[in-house]
């Protein structure tokens, strides 16, 4: 994680979402964690209950619109949507943050940008959609679609030259929200931008921020090459 020294004057960190319910929501999921955890460790004989459950589709982009319906049942937003490419990882682990801002989730697209029945009934009362990644990620055809389905929604691309500068875009979006601070200091996850399980464990992270950060509060994930910062980082 890569910390600054924040700036009063240069980031006012005043905007305020509802998110207690989302942290009920990923509370849960760390209390679900931690009793699997401990069902582990207990004594052989010894009783344990453990409730599981699953959230799948028939595919990675039905898995999504599942995930979503049942984080909006959890508490989360269900009129804000950020739409990634399904085939590529690097647009969606940059846009976890952006997605904790907004208290919404994240629909995954095919790369042409069909978007399916299950995702339609899904955003049916969207008021903010967020597209995140160039036209060779997810076509034009994407704000087409829902400019049609919901024409009174917000319809905003963030996007750069490569998978580096639009993570960037996406974290200078974030900077007009409020970032987390960690030991006082204004924080960043920074991942590489070649290989994606390192940003995959920083994602709830970056959704969720620190425990003890404001309600409000992210880490946005930075993309970067790994023997050095890349220039839009």
């Amino acid at each position: 994680m890569f910390n600054e020294h924040p700036s009063q004057e240069e980031n006012p960190l005043s905007i305020r979402t509802k998110r207690g319910s989302t942290r009920k929501f990923a509370a849960a999921v760390a209390v679900a964690l931690v009793a699997s955890v401990l069902a582990l460790a207990t004594p052989v004989g010894a009783k344990q209950s453990v409730t599981t459950a699953r959230v799948e589709g028939a595919d990675r982009y039905l898995t999504s619109t599942a995930l979503s319906s049942a984080a909006s049942l959890a508490g989360a937003d269900s009129t804000d949507f950020v739409l990634v490419n399904g085939a590529s990882y690097a647009d969606a682990l940059s846009a976890a943050a952006l997605a904790g801002t907004k208290q919404g989730t994240i629909i995954l697209l095919p790369a042409d940008g069909t978007i399916s029945a299950s995702a339609v009934a899904r955003m049916a009362l969207a008021t903010d959609v967020t597209i995140v990644g160039g036209y060779a990620a997810l076509p034009a055809t994407v704000e087409t679609t829902m400019k049609t389905l919901r024409p009174t929604a917000t319809i905003t691309r963030l996007s750069g030259a490569d998978r580096y500068a639009t993570a960037a875009k996406v974290a200078q979006t974030i900077l007009t929200g409020n970032i987390a601070a960690v030991n006082g200091l204004k924080s960043v996850f920074l991942a590489s931008g070649t290989s994606f399980a390192d940003a995959v464990i920083a994602a709830p992270g970056a959704y969720a921020g620190p425990n003890n950060s404001a309600a409000t509060a992210v880490v946005p994930i930075m993309l970067t090459a790994t023997d050095a910062l890349s220039a839009p980082t």
